[in-house]
């Protein structure tokens, strides 16, 4: 058993919390992680990383703001991270396509969007378009790409993360349970283990997920209304796709990986705290993936996995203070987007843990509580 004093306690060790960490760690701030489970085994290994396209000085959303902004940082995180770590995330512009189903058109709005954000995009007929070898477009008519579209793969930036916190002294502790916590005067002024360790903060974030609507209402002074999304993906060795884009059919998606890994996904599922593949899910994305790949018809996936995404119900993730206690905060809620926010979201959290300002976005924009009015943007689907 042991005592630990800390600046920073995060609670939650997936993309927002490690990323997170990262960002408070270069402050000179001591900080130590508690994950209940592995790192980053939740719905943050289970994504496939897109990294949609943005301009931050003229994204006209919150949600925009953090996925612009996040395209923005993601290479230079990247770069630090493999200075750090000489990990390799993965992170790369592949391109990206998105495909309407026969006699669908872009929403109006959504071409104005992008439009509006000057984001590069052409629409393409994919009958003409030779990067789609391979792939079955009968039954569509119309294309859009998005030539700087990008990805990370999940997996190895979360190794780069663990490595590059571990190198700054960030105390990382997996398969670790909080049993209580004590308050006093409005703070939170300790918070056990199950194991019979104390941390004694600063200040805590919750970064908890999909687990964040578990967490006492009483400490945190609200509901937060999330609730697990599950998601379930395939992947296959399919050597056809070396060099293709990002494809994107509605909610379902093709990820490329450039090596012939290939990511099929995903559903979305209310299922509770269920983290299994089921035969329904895993027909549904086989038949999506052989209908537009011929070729994997006779072809086994490599494996399946699912993971649970954090939905918050307002539309917009909770990203600040906690009314509950005065040293609390939150950055959770994210849902499909975490990787893609992830960077934007971290930074966020920093500079109101900092007292600092940022010049992309008001710090009040995610109020856990009392959030400006916000719309809720669908410039991009995954």
């Amino acid at each position: 058993m042991s005592e630990t004093i800390v600046d920073v306690l995060i609670i939650g060790g997936g993309v927002i919390g490690l990323t997170s960490a990262w960002f408070l760690s270069k402050k000179g701030l001591s900080i130590a992680v508690l994950e209940k489970n592995h790192l980053g085994m939740g719905a943050s290994w289970a994504g496939a990383g897109i990294i949609p396209p943005g301009n931050v000085e003229r994204a006209q959303t919150p949600n925009d703001k953090l996925r612009s902004r996040g395209a923005h940082l993601h290479p230079i995180l990247h770069q630090e991270l493999l200075e750090e770590t000489l990990i390799d995330n993965g992170y790369r512009i592949s391109g990206g396509v998105e495909i309407m189903p026969r006699d669908e058109l872009p929403n109006p709005e959504r071409v104005l969007g992008w439009q509006q954000e000057g984001i590069p995009f052409e629409f393409l007929d994919p009958k003409d378009w030779g990067a789609f070898q391979g792939l079955d477009l009968s039954i569509h008519n119309l294309a859009v790409q998005f030539p700087t579209m990008a990805q990370v793969r999940n997996p190895r930036h979360l190794r780069a993360l663990e490595k590059a916190n571990t190198n700054r002294g960030v105390h990382l502790h997996p398969n670790t349970e909080i049993s209580h916590m004590d308050t006093a005067l409005g703070r939170i002024t300790a918070v056990h283990d199950k194991k019979g360790n104390s941390y004694h903060p600063g200040k805590v974030l919750f970064a908890t997920g999909a687990w964040t609507g578990l967490c006492d209402h009483k400490i945190l002074g609200l509901d937060p209304m999330i609730h697990p999304i599950r998601g379930q993906m395939v992947q296959f060795y399919c050597p056809e796709s070396f060099g293709w884009p990002i494809v994107e059919v509605g909610k379902r998606y093709l990820v490329p990986r450039g090596d012939g890994v290939l990511l099929v996904g995903s559903t979305e599922e209310l299922a509770g705290f269920d983290a299994s593949v089921t035969p329904t899910g895993l027909e549904e994305l086989l038949g999506f993936a052989r209908e537009m790949i011929p070729s994997l018809a006779t072809k086994e996936p490599q494996k399946s996995w699912a993971g649970l995404r954090p939905y918050a119900t307002r539309g917009i993730p909770f990203i600040g203070p906690l009314p509950g206690c005065s040293n609390a905060f939150m950055n959770a809620g994210h849902f499909r987007w975490g990787f893609q926010f992830s960077p934007a979201a971290a930074e966020i959290t920093c500079a109101q843990m900092t007292e600092q300002s940022l010049n992309w976005i008001p710090l009040n924009c995610f109020d856990p509580s009392n959030p400006p009015p916000f719309q809720v943007s669908k410039l991009f689907m995954s």
